[in-house]
């Protein structure tokens, strides 16, 4: 059997409303999707949602939400007729609908307010007579956060040693991976050595039992370090930002 050793460090170089279980599952997904860039699949599973809401669902602020999301979907994906035609269709439905300025960037609320002016046009405010004035109140709304930007993958999720997962935001895979090939590593060269102990100036060895032992160790700690490098690698692969 051929002992193989390893030079460490050329190694070293290289959801906001209730919905059925049914809907949640698709929107959960659809969002990841949305978060990983991926518009044109989260559009067409937030038409997919769309179409499975339960009929108490109708009408509601859950329906409004995912149409919402479908538009935006489809903006992003640069679908942008079809985008239009669902965001009519999204007024039309809830005439009161606004984009919030906090989660929608101002070129996208201006897109859509150009190409379907009349319908983004707010409502005149009906003022009932009242008999007695009323002092003005404070309103005051809770602020929210931006909708993030999408992330997607790194090719660097591919490095060795657990360092691309650690970079991914996974830290106990990433530790895992690096104690599994660093301890591959110590025993590569543990058998090595004890190997080198063995041989004799002539070219013979001390102890046979031994130096098979030693070239042994030297083998498994090769092989477990390239088994665990290629898992790392196909995990990294696998890794969602």
């Amino acid at each position: 059997m051929r002992a193989f050793l390893i030079v460490l460090s050329t190694f070293i170089a290289v959801p906001a409303f209730a919905r059925s279980k049914a809907a949640e599952k698709i929107h959960t997904k659809a969002g990841k999707l949305f978060e990983m860039g991926k518009y044109k699949e989260a559009a067409k599973l937030y038409n997919d949602e769309l179409v499975s809401l339960d009929s108490a669902d109708i009408g509601t602020e859950v329906e409004e939400d995912v149409r919402e999301r479908l538009v935006l979907s489809l903006y992003s994906a640069n679908d942008k007729p079809r985008a239009i035609t669902e965001y009519k269709a999204l007024i039309e439905k809830f005439p009161r609908f606004r984009f919030d300025p906090d989660r929608v960037f101002p070129d996208t609320i201006e897109f859509f307010d150009k190409e379907a002016p009349i319908l983004a046009k707010p409502e005149e405010p009906v003022v009932q007579p009242a008999e007695v004035p009323l002092a003005p109140r404070e309103i005051t709304t809770a602020p929210q956060e931006p909708l993030a930007p999408a992330k997607t993958w790194k090719w660097y999720y591919l490095t060795p040693l657990g360092i691309g997962q650690f970079l991914a935001g996974s830290p106990v895979r990433g530790t895992i991976l690096l104690v599994l090939e660093l301890g591959f590593v110590a025993m590569n060269v543990a058998g090595y050595v004890l190997l080198q102990r063995e041989r004799q100036p002539d070219g013979s060895v001390g102890s046979l039992q031994r130096a098979e032992t030693a070239r042994t160790v030297m083998n498994i700690g090769f092989f477990g370090v390239i088994g665990s490098a290629v898992l790392g690698i196909i995990d990294g692969a696998a890794l969602e930002p």
